[in-house]
């Protein structure tokens, strides 16, 4: 480990021109470091920098941490191109996500999982047409924000346990709780168990 790195470290990767994707970002964040049932939860998340050029950044902005989990929330805007001259020592969205994914690829203490928010966002480079995109785009919208935090959630635990990421429309948990509990948690109010088997299946990466 390096004393000068933090141990781990989950960088949330958007267009900044793209609301929808920057509402999903904020609520991964959010998630991941606010979620009132899991209170002592925080996971170090950053943003990726803004320079106001719309494109991502040119500096080695993800060797920050010894483990480094990289989300790409892609859609419309990261897929569009950039629509002027590209300024020296920056990259299109499409290549700079693909320089991504080839560099943490066979890293045990790298990983990056882009999301597909529309159809049409994917593959965004031709060096990603073999590369699945969990699609979030097929997702009903009432349900997607649900939808891709749980599915973020696994494949963060496959992550840390070195597992592969797996091209799965339902991908079962690989996690499962068991809750000890006595009658009278079950028959009574406030229900505890009722509701923590309720909130962990709807909503968490666990089988209860």
């Amino acid at each position: 480990m390096n004393p000068k790195k933090i141990p781990f470290l989950i960088y949330i990767i958007f267009h900044p021109h793209s609301v929808k994707a920057r509402e999903y970002a904020q609520s991964i964040h959010q998630m991941l470091n606010q979620d009132p049932v899991v209170p002592g939860l925080k996971i170090p998340t950053r943003f990726l920098p803004d320079d106001g050029t719309g494109l991502p950044p040119t500096e080695d902005t993800l060797d920050k941490a010894d483990k480094v989990f990289a989300v790409v929330l892609a859609d419309d805007y990261i897929n569009a191109g950039y629509d002027a001259g590209i300024p020296d020592g920056k990259k299109d969205w499409g290549p700079w996500v693909a320089d991504l994914y080839e560099a943490y690829a066979g890293d045990v203490n790298r990983r990056c999982v882009p999301f597909q928010l529309s159809s049409s966002a994917w593959p965004l480079d031709p060096r990603l047409s073999g590369v699945n995109f969990p699609r979030a785009w097929s997702v009903m919208e009432v349900k997607r924000k649900a939808w891709i935090e749980q599915r973020l959630l696994i494949e963060l635990v496959r992550f840390m346990n070195r597992e592969e990421m797996k091209d799965e429309e339902h991908p079962r948990a690989p996690l499962t709780v068991f809750v000890s509990h006595t009658k009278m948690d079950i028959e009574k109010e406030p229900r505890v168990v009722e509701e923590l088997l309720h909130y962990m299946s709807q909503y968490k990466p666990v089988d209860a």
